[in-house]
């Protein structure tokens, strides 16, 4: 029942006018419900972001090169002694070559270069109980919007500061010292719910 405010007269709930006086009732608007997500994580992925993603790439790609190196110069010696009984040691080290060249590579391109991402892109991921949002924005206009259900995550780990979400062959890219809403915990702890622990490997 709801009250008419000018003669305090009884009316049913779906009431449009009073029957006593016929006066009428303002329409009620229902709010939306509106649910606050868990956590909330805005990388920016920017220039310095990328030098700080892809920073083990030089590193790895050095490594590798010196070792490829390493290889190459074992294979070389036992030539001279004339000792060597296969090419397991040229083979190791042209492959080994071949991924310091890689990883250099891919260091020029996503951070020298920065090929594949523009200036001023960043992502927000919200996270609610349920599902879970991810926000393309180009400077501040949004470009794109995608609602993903955490059956969509294969799994999560964290690599240096960033924790990374796998979905199938992509990942999504989420710098801890980003959060604006909960905390690195909160979301930890949720998703071990929803993916479970196996399939979380993150050091709080």
């Amino acid at each position: 029942m709801k009250l008419c405010n000018t003669c305090q007269k009884e009316n049913d709930n779906d009431a449009k006018f009073c029957t006593a006086c016929g006066a009428e009732f303002p329409e009620q608007t229902v709010e939306p419900l509106k649910i606050a997500p868990i956590a909330e994580n805005d990388t920016p992925m920017n220039k310095e972001t990328l030098k700080r993603l892809y920073k083990r790439f030089k590193s790895l790609g050095i490594f590798f090169l010196i070792f490829g190196a390493a290889c190459l110069g074992l294979y070389i010696i036992e030539r001279i002694a004339q000792s060597a009984e296969d090419d397991y040691f040229l083979f190791a080290g042209c492959v080994i070559l071949g991924c310091g060249v890689a990883f250099l590579w891919l260091h020029n391109v996503y951070v020298n270069k920065n090929k594949f991402i523009t200036e001023n892109t960043h992502v927000v991921y919200r996270f609610y109980e349920d599902n879970f949002y991810t926000y393309t924005f180009d400077g501040d206009k949004k470009k794109e919007a995608s609602d993903l259900s955490y059956s969509n995550i294969s799994k999560v780990r964290q690599i240096g500061e960033f924790i990374y979400l796998y979905l199938g062959a992509n990942a999504l890219v989420l710098d801890v010292n980003f959060f604006t809403v909960g905390t690195k915990q909160v979301l930890v702890e949720h998703l071990k719910k929803q993916c479970g622990p196996l399939n979380v490997k993150i050091k709080l």
